[in-house]
């Protein structure tokens, strides 16, 4: 795969379910986050999709439409259009230490995590 820029290395973290993109991060020299970026592979080019300059970590998963994202970071699970670049909080995470985990069911139906706390909860939300 040729480098997203001169400053940045991508990292692919997910295939979308079509098989044309890999979403990943673009990592900078200080290893600190830049950004989440996707790779069309026809076209063998780099697009942007959501900015977190200076972010420690992220977890992109694409959902079943391969238009939208899930996306984990220490504050929460947010929803990512790839194509509008519109974002929105769906859960919001709390506690003593994130977990690095997030996945989702083949159909979209249940989203899965981790995180540390003194207490648990079960969530169930309808994902449209």
């Amino acid at each position: 795969m040729p480098p997203p820029d001169a400053s940045n290395k991508f990292w692919p973290l997910t295939w979308s379910p079509d098989g044309s993109r890999l979403a990943g991060l673009l990592v900078r020299p200080d290893g600190l986050l830049d950004g989440l970026a996707q790779f069309e592979l026809a076209t063998h080019r780099y697009a942007r999709i959501l900015e977190t300059a200076g972010s420690r970590w992220l977890i992109p998963l694409w959902l079943a439409d391969s238009r939208r994202l899930l996306v984990r970071d220490r504050n929460g699970i947010f929803l990512l259009d790839a194509g509008t670049g519109r974002i929105r909080r769906l859960v919001e995470v709390s506690g003593y230490f994130t977990g690095f985990s997030l996945g989702v069911t083949r159909e979209n139906h249940w989203i899965t995590y981790t995180e540390t706390a003194t207490d648990g909860d079960i969530w169930l939300m309808t994902l449209e």
